[in-house]
């Protein structure tokens, strides 16, 4: 028997003194997770939203984002299923 699993996202940490500003992870989110506070750095504005795809976390020029996330593993799963 297997395991289900999936990432769960535990937190969405943002470094204001190293964000440059850009913008560009708020325009990239698929799942509009973040949003501009107004001065362009980026606020988590949805959590439970957030798919852990990290594209933001790549996407970042100033590496000032990072997707915190574990594993969730359900009960077991028949075998071939």
């Amino acid at each position: 028997m297997k395991k289900l699993c999936r990432i769960v996202v535990l937190d969405l940490l943002i470094d204001e003194e190293k964000c440059s500003r850009c913008r560009d992870c708020i325009a990239y989110c698929p799942m509009d997770v973040l949003a501009d506070r107004g001065d362009g750095v980026p606020v988590v504005a949805a959590k439970e939203r957030c798919i852990a795809c990290i594209g933001c976390m790549a996407l970042c020029p100033s590496s000032a984002i990072t997707v915190v996330t574990d594993w969730a593993c359900g009960p077991e799963a028949p075998e071939g299923g």
